[in-house]
């Protein structure tokens, strides 16, 4: 395997963990996802939302599952350039809300990690 398949690999491993703790409705499965002190933007049901982390954490956890549902989620590693990357996960049914996420990731100590979220909902 290439050192750029290994590392689109371990990337969509790291968002993978973002949508099993949305799947299950517990935001201790993304724990090391995001930098801790990420910012979240987007738009949301036609109002701007602009929050951290653990605002997404409550977020999680305060919904049903998103299995419930029959959540489905396609991960598309966008470009990786060193150790900076773009990512687009598309999220369809949760719970009748489809979103659209961009998420900047960096990999810093040797680990990858989301830098920033952007998102719309459909």
């Amino acid at each position: 395997m290439s050192e750029n398949r290994s590392e689109e690999q371990s990337i969509i491993d790291i968002c993978q963990k973002y949508i099993d703790a949305f799947n299950n409705a517990n935001s201790s499965l993304m724990e090391g996802v995001f930098l801790p002190d990420a910012i979240i933007h987007g738009a949301f049901g036609g109002d701007v939302w602009v929050g951290k982390i653990a605002d997404l954490a409550d977020f999680c956890d305060a919904n049903l599952p998103g299995r419930d549902s029959n959540m489905t989620a396609d991960i598309k590693v966008l470009d990786i350039i060193n150790v900076s990357a773009a990512v687009r996960v598309d999220v369809k049914d949760y719970h009748g809300q489809f979103f659209t996420d961009f998420f900047a990731m960096q990999k810093i100590d040797n680990n990858w990690t989301i830098v920033g979220k952007v998102f719309c909902s459909a």
